[in-house]
């Protein structure tokens, strides 16, 4: 993260971003043939630039920040974006 005039924006290296981008696609469609609606879940700090980043290529993903679910939902987590 780093801090602007206009807040907090999500700085990644291009090589980075494709990366994460990649796994998360691929996440998404390894869920969606199950019939699951993915949903990742991330630090309310970057939820909206991590939407930004991704909502082009994958619409069909929600993003959603841990502060975002309410009181008594029960998780599950049946997967992660993980990259080298």
């Amino acid at each position: 993260m780093q801090q602007t005039d206009r807040g907090n924006k999500l700085v990644l290296r291009p090589e980075m971003a494709t990366k994460i981008l990649d796994r998360v696609g691929e996440e998404a469609a390894r869920l969606m043939t199950q019939n699951i609606q993915p949903v990742l879940l991330t630090s309310p700090l970057v939820r909206a630039q991590f939407r930004r980043m991704i909502e082009q290529s994958h619409p069909q993903v929600t993003v959603l920040s841990y502060n975002e679910v309410a009181a008594g939902i029960n998780i599950q987590s049946i997967g992660m974006i993980k990259v080298d």
